[in-house]
């Protein structure tokens, strides 16, 4: 379906898309994110499948719609991504937050497809990288709120 609308809009001149990786963070207002019952099955010991995947923060998505909506003349489809993240990692990080089991091992196989977004960089726009998730993971540990009770 989305291979279907990208070729709609392909058609009509001056039309603007964005392909999006996985969007993380915490929608305003929200009490849960994406990863929300991840961290619980986590930290609650249960197992967790490894997964490897691309991955952006939902303010640099934004970001990213705002600068094309300042440029008008910019046309087709254009990537938001920014990280590359093994489930590895992501839990080897909260547990230095908030203890827990070892991580899962890392996900198996090829990496997934990294869109270049040089686009996207040519128009000023930088995504947050490891820092925003590092700044994401301390906002979501601080009080340990960002975790739901399960």
């Amino acid at each position: 379906m989305k291979l279907e609308v990208e070729r709609a809009l392909a058609a009509r001149p001056g039309a603007v898309s964005i392909r999006a990786t996985g969007v993380y963070g915490r929608a305003p207002g929200a009490a849960e994110h994406k990863w929300s019952g991840l961290f619980v099955d986590y930290l609650a010991g249960r197992p967790v499948t490894p997964r490897r995947a691309t991955e952006i923060h939902g303010a640099d998505l934004a970001a990213a719609i705002l600068r094309l909506l300042e440029r008008p003349d910019v046309a087709g489809p254009l990537n938001a991504s920014d990280l590359d993240l093994d489930r590895h990692d992501l839990l080897a990080a909260v547990r230095g937050r908030a203890g827990g089991p070892p991580p899962p091992p890392r996900a198996e196989g090829p990496p997934p497809s990294v869109m270049a977004t040089d686009r996207l960089a040519a128009l000023g726009w930088r995504a947050g990288g490891q820092a925003r998730l590092t700044a994401f993971l301390d906002a979501e540990f601080a009080s340990r709120s960002g975790i739901p009770a399960g």
